[in-house]
């Protein structure tokens, strides 16, 4: 059979995403439909269910049934009275073949046809799957053009184990990303095929390939370039690009058309929900142009780039290998613009971590292209000594089992946390399967002491018996403070004049709450501060809804640092963003710990 390495790497790589996609749609909780997902979505029941593009006034409704995170977020207040979607439309249409084979079944069975029960969630997972498929078949494709046939297998494994695609194909396919890495290598792939060609169906599906991308993330039209300039290397390849496309211009006023024909699918909704052809949807959100989040990109670890996909780093070094290639040379300056530029792009995002998820998704539709230095380099170590074989392969053996437990940990075992990393904890957990739950307390409390204290001195008490606590839940036979109102509320404010440089001071409490809050910002939050004169000098906090779920009693503490002379008031005190997810508090203890 020929190519069979690389069918064997295109197979492992499907059995081994397709594994994450069968845990994730065996969950008893399974709700794929939350946050990004529910806007991408939210056009398909709107237009073909609830007949309401304009108001969304199904959602109340359907919030309450399925308790869906975000749906009240995926569009806003448009001057016109209306409400506008934030996310452009390209994800409902990637969505509409598994959202059509879901409804016909509904409507044809006992489930309920509205949009978001079982069969809905699990059409879009099978989509996803299918959109996996394709994709790694034209990875495969493309690099075969180019590199022998190991190398394409080596190539396939190190993308889809070895980086964040492996997730985003795998159990959060719904997401963007996976679906515009698929569209990628249908556009590069056509592209290659065209210029050999020439062929008037090619160019009407690169055409509606770049419109579909553009109304998906728009700032992804960039590739564009790389369709254009695919195959010049040098000067005299530039200028017979330009004498080719000067002849070619029924080609490129099809593809133009084609492309066009798509996008105005958004122009259409917008015209139809708020009466303006161009609606800028994304509120306060922009990006910043000075390149003050590079570093954080790339190495952060909220979302370090090459921190959580380290792999890259042959991405980017293989552009050396990918230049000194002769069969490569001339495809690694269209490649290298759209990296150079796109990364920038994605890099100057305000939101430079995206929010939720693991690593930075934005990049994974550009490892498509980063696939072409990644082989060059294999193909150049090829030659090389056996210490530098050995080398790379150790590197990308370890990259890909950090890739694939990292990925269980944010999936399956649950811990890692995904948008609000620090350097602490990620120690913390590095290599546990176990994570406990007090550990979260290093995502916020930099002064936190982890282990047992030897000495504790204890300055304050209040078990809140002379409080108006709650008789509905009772910690040890006694009253409880029940947080249930959003503000501030005071819990201790003592003077203290006996405080030394460099003492740690610790205000401990038993905590307990129902329900879990997945989003952050909606946390209460303990602080402890330290006063002088007035001001506070010191503020360290912990999350108490990290600590606190199914209603049982746990013990949290947040620790804080003496850095400052003359403190002479100690608070303690709660901030609940939320009123629907109430605490209990008891037996708050402050003390100086050693």
């Amino acid at each position: 059979m020929q190519n069979k390495w690389s069918f064997w790497g295109y197979l492992i790589a499907v059995i081994a995403i397709s594994t994450l996609t069968i845990s994730q749609s065996k969950r008893v909780d399974l709700n794929v439909i939350q946050y990004d997902v529910a806007g991408y979505y939210s056009y398909l029941p709107s237009l073909f269910i609830y007949n309401d593009i304009k108001k969304l006034d199904w959602r109340n409704e359907i919030s309450k049934t399925y308790h869906i995170f975000g749906i009240n977020e995926v569009a806003s207040d448009h001057k016109s009275g209306g409400k506008v979607m934030k996310y452009s439309l390209g994800m409902a249409l990637s969505y509409l073949p598994g959202f059509s084979i879901a409804h016909l079944y509904a409507i044809n069975s006992d489930v309920p046809s509205d949009g978001f029960s079982l069969p809905y969630q699990l059409g879009l997972i099978f989509i996803g799957w299918i959109y996996m498929l394709i994709a790694l078949w034209y990875l495969r494709k493309i690099l075969s053009i180019y590199f022998e046939d190991w190398i394409t297998s080596a190539t396939l494994l190190i993308i889809a184990l070895g980086t964040n695609y492996f997730i985003y194909a795998g159990s959060q396919s719904m997401m963007s990303h996976a679906f515009l890495f698929m569209l990628y290598t249908l556009v590069i792939y056509n592209t290659i095929q065209w210029y050999d060609t020439k062929s008037y169906a090619r160019i009407i599906l690169i055409g509606l390939l770049v419109g579909l991308i553009s109304i998906t993330r728009p700032t992804e039209i960039i590739l564009t370039v790389v369709v254009l300039f695919w195959g010049v290397g040098n000067f005299q390849d530039l200028k017979a690009r330009m004498q080719l496309l000067s002849k070619s211009k029924s080609y490129i006023l099809v593809a133009i058309f084609t492309a066009a024909l798509i996008m105005s699918l958004q122009l259409f909704y917008w015209k139809y929900a708020s009466g303006d052809w161009i609606v800028y949807s994304y509120k306060n959100e922009g990006f910043s142009w000075d390149g003050r989040y590079l570093r954080e990109c790339f190495f952060g670890f909220r979302k370090g780039w090459l921190l959580y996909t380290p792999v890259m780093t042959l991405g980017l070094i293989g552009f050396y290998s990918l230049h000194i290639n002769e069969k490569t040379r001339n495809i690694v300056k269209p490649i290298l613009l759209f990296v150079l530029v796109n990364t920038y792009i994605i890099f100057s995002w305000d939101n430079y971590w995206y929010g939720g998820g693991f690593g930075q998704r934005a990049m994974i539709s550009s490892y498509v292209l980063f696939a072409f230095s990644i082989a060059a380099w294999i193909n150049y170590i090829s030659t090389k000594s056996r210490f530098i074989k050995l080398t790379t392969t150790l590197f990308v053996l370890f990259c890909i089992w950090l890739n694939v437990f990292q990925t269980l940990q944010a999936q399956i075992w649950g811990g890692f946390e995904t948008a609000n990393m620090t350097k602490k904890y990620y120690a913390k957990i590095f290599g546990e399967k176990d994570i406990k739950l007090d550990w979260k307390v290093l995502l916020d409390n930099k002064d936190a002491v982890m282990g047992k204290v030897s000495k504790s001195s204890l300055l304050f008490e209040n078990n809140f018996e002379s409080e108006l606590g709650s008789d509905e839940r009772l910690y040890l036979n006694s009253k409880t403070l029940k947080i249930d109102k959003k503000g501030l509320h005071l819990l201790m404010k003592e003077p203290i004049e006996t405080l030394v440089y460099g003492q740690k001071i610790r205000a401990e409490l038993m905590v307990s709450g129902k329900n879990r809050v997945w989003n952050r910002h909606y946390m209460t939050v303990l602080h402890i501060q330290l006063l002088s004169n007035g001001k506070v000098m010191s503020d360290q906090k912990i999350k108490l809804h990290d600590i606190s779920r199914d209603s049982i009693w746990k013990s949290a503490h947040v620790d804080i640092k003496v850095r400052n002379e003359n403190i002479d008031i100690l608070k303690v005190l709660v901030w609940s963003n939320s009123k629907e997810d109430h605490l209990f508090l008891d037996n708050l203890k402050v003390s100086i710990i050693e």
